[in-house]
């Protein structure tokens, strides 16, 4: 039994206090990182503030006691959407926490405002008294001496003059609000007073940040595909005074995402067919232009990366446009399984938790595949830790492992789940692992059931998916998924008797099947069966996206 000094009854076993600060010195914005990563913003530096991105990472859950955690309501950080995050008590604890430290910190806004691009304020020990807190700062110097200088990409891009948008410095930005792990809202006083705008960053690693910079740059315009950025920001190294491109401003549409508008628009009954069949066809034929007339391919099409913004019609209606050209991939949810098994060949032979001889088999297989499928052109740029240099079809070993009609089968996999979403009027086809619970609600039933789509519509959805075998029977899930901040069993969501070991098997069992699928299919593959896989595998037996295109017209 517990005892009064170990009860938590005993004020000396609480947290001293979640009351906000009477003078607030610190905003949070949200999170990232399931919750491990919080967008929190000095607002007492005022203008001198700068969008630097340096946000505040939380330890791991299991250093902290679980009576800590329930007090913090910590594990529903993963599940918050959005704001609700700051409601929290984890987000008082930090922002109680954070001002404590800045307190503690002589000139600290000359600290401040003086760390490298993507530092990490790193919340090393949570303790009951917030002012205790342990914090350290991480400085984000390797991050910047991956920056490459405006002349540096010029020179290797080889891009016409008037192709390059103004470059501006980032103390001339100011930060507005963080809205994503890679966006945030920012103003530019000395140029456009109060207009907000989207900046793009990345602080883990540049060259994903180039490779979709150099896209936009070069991509023909089109109506429906987010035009080139406005600006480009540099920042000075902290570290030897180099001027390098940090990020990039794009126009910002404040409409948001047609994951949102769906979700609002079926909820009060809005959502119109003829808004729906008008939206599909200007993405697919965005689609379509990315293909043929950048010579280029899309892996990332979900309703989140579709922005809604008004038309140039005076009636006032919302045109979809196409964001995100990373080319980073989708999520599993929206991936082919052939996409998927190419990373978990990639992920088996770099793991350090199998045994010596699995992780050669695999690696063999992996760079067999490489010497085969990889141009020499692209395959030192998927070399682990390799720097930005300008490759020509980014950094996804799964989507260049394709050929060209493959390629085209992937995406129409993929809009063919987009379309299902976009006609059911629900946000994500499956709820998931990747889904926060909270969205679940709004996913009443799940991919491959529907409801809503006109006929003709769910025959192109069962065309795009042809040969993939979703649509046989229910699909192959993780095995687990959300119920509220705790993982259970799929199709166990109401059992109260769940115990961690059902959780550790349904994960187990999922992975048997998916490396046994794997095998059986890259072997098809490497013994010359085509490019057909038995099950599951791409198939060039989907239509293009130019007959989905006509099929949308019809």
């Amino acid at each position: 039994p517990a005892t009064w000094n170990s009860s938590r009854l005993n004020p000396k076993n609480r947290i001293d206090s979640l009351d906000l600060p009477r003078k607030q010195k610190w905003r949070i914005d949200g999170y990232g990182l399931a919750g491990c990563q919080v967008f929190a913003s000095p607002i007492f530096l005022g203008h001198n503030n700068l969008p630097l991105r340096v946000d505040v990472f939380l330890p791991d859950q299991n250093e902290v006691s679980r009576s800590l955690r329930y007090d913090l309501q910590w594990s529903k950080a993963a599940d918050a959407i959005d704001s609700n995050f700051s409601e929290l008590a984890i987000s008082r604890y930090l922002l109680r926490a954070l001002q404590s430290w800045s307190d503690k910190e002589p000139d600290f806004e000359e600290y401040y405002t003086g760390l490298p691009f993507g530092s990490k304020i790193v919340i090393e020990e949570i303790t009951l008294a917030t002012q205790d807190a342990r914090i350290s700062v991480t400085p984000g110097f390797d991050l910047e001496r991956q920056f490459l200088s405006v002349r540096s990409l010029q020179t290797l891009w080889s891009l016409p003059e008037g192709a390059w948008p103004p470059t501006i410095q980032l103390p001339q930005v100011r930060p507005v609000r963080q809205i994503h792990e890679s966006i945030s809202l920012v103003q530019i006083p000395h140029l456009h007073s109060t207009q907000i705008f989207a900046m793009k960053t990345q602080t883990t690693d540049p060259k994903h940040l180039y490779h979709e910079l150099k896209a936009l740059l070069t991509m023909p315009p089109h109506v429906n595909i987010i035009p080139p950025p406005l600006y480009i920001v540099t920042k000075k190294a902290a570290f030897g005074g180099k001027q390098g491109v940090c990020s990039f401003i794009l126009e910002y549409y404040s409409h948001g995402t047609l994951r949102d508008i769906l979700i609002s628009r079926t909820l009060i009954g809005t959502l119109e067919l003829n808004d729906q069949q008008s939206w599909a066809r200007q993405i697919v034929s965005g689609l379509i232009h990315i293909n043929e007339k950048a010579g280029s391919y899309y892996s990332d099409l979900k309703p989140d990366n579709i922005l809604l913004v008004p038309s140039s019609s005076a009636s006032g209606e919302l045109k979809p446009i196409v964001i995100d050209f990373e080319q980073r991939g989708n999520g599993a949810p929206w991936s082919h399984a052939s996409i998927l098994y190419i990373q978990y060949l990639k992920d088996i032979s770099l793991s350090s938790k199998v045994t010596p001889d699995t992780r050669t088999r695999y690696d063999t297989l992996l760079q067999a595949h490489i010497a085969k499928y990889i141009t020499a052109e692209d395959a030192p740029h998927l070399k682990k830790g390799a720097r930005y240099a300008n490759p020509a079809h980014g950094y996804n070993l799964s989507w260049l492992s394709l050929s060209p009609r493959e390629r085209e089968s992937a995406q129409v996999f993929n809009l063919g789940l987009f379309l299902w979403c976009l006609f059911e009027g629900i946000p994500y086809p499956h709820r998931d692992l990747w889904v926060e619970s909270a969205f679940y609600h709004f996913i009443p039933y799940e991919f491959p059931e529907m409801r809503r789509s006109p006929e003709n519509i769910r025959n192109l959805i069962r065309m795009c998916m042809q040969g993939s075998k979703v649509l046989d029977g229910p699909r192959r899930h993780l095995g687990l998924v959300r119920r509220g901040s705790l993982v259970v069993p799929k199709g166990r969501e109401e059992d109260d008797d769940i115990s961690d070991d059902d959780v550790v098997e349904a994960a187990r069992e999922y992975w048997k099947e998916e490396i046994g699928r794997l095998d059986d299919l890259w072997m098809a593959r490497e013994n010359g069966r085509g490019t057909a896989f038995d099950e599951g595998g791409i198939t060039c037996g989907t239509p293009t996206l130019k007959e989905v295109l006509a099929m949308l017209e019809e």
